[in-house]
């Protein structure tokens, strides 16, 4: 008799099993076919919306005749190409739609060359040709012959899609009908089975002894499982031992946010009992400037979700706060409900404290990289860094920028006179004297050498010149004032930058270093750093 129940168990679970077959495939073939059809969708969006952005870059160019719609044209182009592979890929199993492909081929080589056209006649400056070829509607119709070719390849598309869904539906109802075949073939064997459980009456004697031997084997189960129990419990008692003796702060919390379990570590890392820290309230020993981070994490426990790690800091038994970092895990019981959450903190003062110390040193080096030791000024690296930001603010509100590029004259004769510490000497005026006439938005550079550079924002050519005055007259009562032997002079040269042209810093640095140069042929002279010596008056004057 147990034999054939497990014979009838055997049929059900063959049914059920050919059932769920069948479903299985019918959904397999559904999600392909859609995702067939969704992939030809997307490469013939794909491929108009190129053809359109290209469409309208071309357009841009031949208005305004900016080179960055060229770019925006070549990708354009790229990303059809693309979409044009992947639709091949696609559709290359099928005749149609390969012959509706290649008709669409010709029609885009000519919008291609449409707007070829257009572009050439604006790079020669023909725009008046250039807008009567875009007026005469030829662009229009190519778009609208291309947007119906690609609206044939989808038609065919969904034309096969109904005739591979027609197929499908006729393979479902052949499952179908071989599935009922299946539970009327199913029924007919349990019915002879009833029938031959009720022939098999003399057979209970087996069946009894069969249980018997089940009685025997469940018996052998229980001092298994009880075996196991003791196992885990030794497992558990290895587990507390070791979470008394862990180095981290485990805790056990109540679903309420309680504590109701504290590992033995805790006199080692807080200077508490374990008694003492679960008498306490879960927000006693918290940082106030953490509390609020930790009260979130309350509330979100009770609410289920669990945070992975927090950083907070807790105070010790002397008044002491260290820093945790703490993870926690929620532990379910067999329903799935929340049993109780654990916690494992581990003390990070020290790894934060050097975290915070390479920090600040990697600022202190950062910031000395960009700085000129001799003046604090910022050096070439430093002007290049902070010059493309003032590059990209002055192009994004439109203002103008003015580069002043100043040699120090004389230097090499005060070096080679008065000694290379008065030379050094000499840089440092230039340098402070730079800083204290510039506006506190300006950037001031050394280059290196006898060469500074000045990079003032939103200024105009009557600025420049306002700001040149003033430094001229700085450097008067500067000369005026201090007793050096030597005297300080530059020789300046001025280049502007509109936010509407291209922008390289280099370029504007070349351009005033040129003006700087141009402007001592002018003069023929230039100012001098002499010291206040006879001979070197006299080695001035012969120089001038």
């Amino acid at each position: 008799m147990s034999k054939l129940i497990r014979t009838r168990r055997l049929i059900f679970a063959a049914f059920l099993f050919l059932f769920t077959l069948a479903l299985a495939f019918s959904y397999i073939a559904g999600v392909a076919r859609v995702e067939h059809v969704r992939k030809v969708e997307d490469a013939l969006n794909g491929m108009l919306s190129a053809l359109r952005e290209e469409e309208s870059e071309n357009r841009g160019f031949a208005i305004s005749g900016d080179p960055e719609f060229l770019d925006g044209t070549n990708r354009s182009r790229a990303d059809y190409a693309a979409k044009h592979r992947a639709l091949q890929e696609l559709v290359g199993s099928n005749a149609a739609q390969v012959e509706l492909l290649r008709r669409l081929e010709p029609l885009v080589a000519e919008k291609h060359a449409f707007m070829a056209t257009i572009m050439e006649l604006r790079q020669q400056g023909q725009l008046r040709e250039g807008a009567a070829l875009i007026s005469s509607g030829r662009g229009r119709l190519l778009m609208e012959r291309i947007r119906q070719a690609i609206e044939d390849i989808r038609a065919e598309e969904h034309r096969l899609r109904g005739i591979s869904a027609n197929e499908a539906d006729a393979m479902q109802y052949q499952t179908l009908a071989v599935i009922v075949s299946g539970v009327v073939v199913t029924t007919l064997l349990l019915v002879a089975t009833y029938i031959s459980i009720r022939r098999s009456a003399k057979r209970l004697f087996d069946t009894t002894q069969e249980l018997a031997e089940s009685e025997a084997r469940y018996r052998t189960l229980a001092e298994e499982m009880s075996r196991i129990a003791e196992n885990l419990a030794l497992s558990e008692e290895r587990f507390r031992v070791l979470v008394e003796n862990a180095s981290d702060l485990v805790r056990l919390h109540s679903t309420d946010g309680g504590c109701y379990y504290v590992s033995g570590s805790v006199k080692k890392l807080l200077g508490y009992t374990a008694e003492e820290l679960i008498e306490k309230s879960p927000f006693e020993l918290v940082h106030p400037e953490d509390l609020g981070a930790a009260k979130q994490l309350r509330e979100e426990l009770l609410r289920g979700v669990v945070s992975p790690v927090l950083n907070y800091r807790l105070r010790r038994s002397d008044g002491e706060y260290r820093c945790f970092e703490v993870a926690f895990m929620r532990v379910d019981d067999s329903s799935g409900a929340v049993r109780h959450y654990q916690s494992v903190g581990r003390d990070v003062t020290r790894r934060r404290e050097l975290e915070q110390q390479l920090a600040q040193q990697a600022a202190e080096l950062r910031e000395q990289s960009l700085r000129d030791g001799l003046t604090g000024l910022y050096n070439r690296r430093g002007l290049l860094e902070i010059s493309a930001q003032m590059v990209r603010v002055a192009k994004r509100e439109r203002h103008r920028l003015a580069l002043l590029f100043i040699d120090l004259d004389g230097l090499k004769s005060i070096n080679d006179q008065l000694g290379h510490s008065q030379g050094d000497r000499a840089i440092e005026d230039a340098g402070a004297l730079l800083r204290a006439t510039c506006r506190a938005s300006d950037l001031v550079a050394r280059l290196g050498g006898d060469e500074f550079v000045v990079l003032a924002a939103n200024i105009d050519e009557a600025g420049t010149n306002t700001l040149q005055t003033r430094l001229e007259q700085a450097l008067a009562a500067s000369n005026a004032e201090q007793a050096r032997p030597y005297r300080l002079a530059f020789s300046v040269g001025v280049s502007h930058l509109d936010p509407q042209g291209p922008i390289a810093i280099d370029r504007l640095i070349s351009e005033a270093d040129a003006h700087m140069y141009e402007r001592k042929r002018q003069r023929r002279a230039a100012q001098l750093c002499a010291p206040r010596d006879p001979r070197l008056d006299g080695e001035k004057r012969q120089s001038a």
